[in-house]
């Protein structure tokens, strides 16, 4: 949505949120260009999540006017661009796009906005999904649930964690999944033949039984 590196919104961005990401960069303020450019809800979540890489890293949280407070249950983190298998219809092509994987700053970052606007009647939900494998980002997959699920934990309110995933993984966090994640949904493509032939490892193998 917005490369932080060449400080400008990329062509997959809805021009709606370019256009208010720009006003605010040119310094405007953020409800008076979210109002200008007609910005929904969501899109003023998506603003908020451009602006905050465009000063070298740090976090912004330009502040919503009571009308524009955003109260979403759901938070989902895409870890990584990476993936370790090339399906055949792929849009990332299986992370030769890109290997951008998030770091923690950005991660948390996300989970401490989530918190400050999401629906304080229901439970917080964690999800992890993405255009690459979540789980070639292990590190931060498993510091943003511990962090979410401690504030939560503060809060006094009920924790629900779900992830995505093309379920090839080690052991180690196949059991760590099993122990931390309320919901897991498995990516497979039918009977092992088509699977293999639709959803090959990275290197051509078959990925069914792996």
């Amino acid at each position: 949505m917005f490369n932080s590196s060449r400080q400008r919104v990329s062509g997959v961005c809805s021009a709606t949120i370019g256009k208010t990401v720009e006003a605010v960069c040119r310094g405007m303020d953020f409800d008076a260009a979210a109002r200008e450019t007609g910005a929904s809800l969501k899109d003023c979540l998506a603003v908020t999540y451009a602006l905050s890489h465009f000063g070298g890293g740090e976090p912004v949280t330009p502040p919503l006017s009571a009308d524009r407070m955003c109260f979403y249950r759901t938070l989902v983190l895409a870890p990584s661009a990476r993936c370790n298998m090339r399906c055949v219809y792929c849009s990332g092509d299986a992370g030769e796009r890109s290997d951008a994987v998030m770091d923690w700053d950005m991660a948390k970052a996300a989970i401490d906005y989530f918190y400050v606007h999401c629906d304080e009647t229901a439970p917080m939900i964690l999800q992890f999904h993405g255009a690459g494998e979540p789980l070639t980002a292990p590190d931060i997959v498993r510091k943003a649930t511990e962090y979410a699920r401690e504030i939560a934990v503060q809060k006094n309110k009920p924790f629900f964690s779900r992830i995505s995933t093309n379920g090839v993984m080690t052991k180690e966090q196949a059991l760590w999944l099993a122990q931390n994640m309320n919901h897991i949904s498995l990516s497979i493509d039918g009977l092992p033949e088509v699977h293999n032939a639709q959803r090959p490892l990275k290197n051509d193998e078959d990925s069914y039984d792996t």
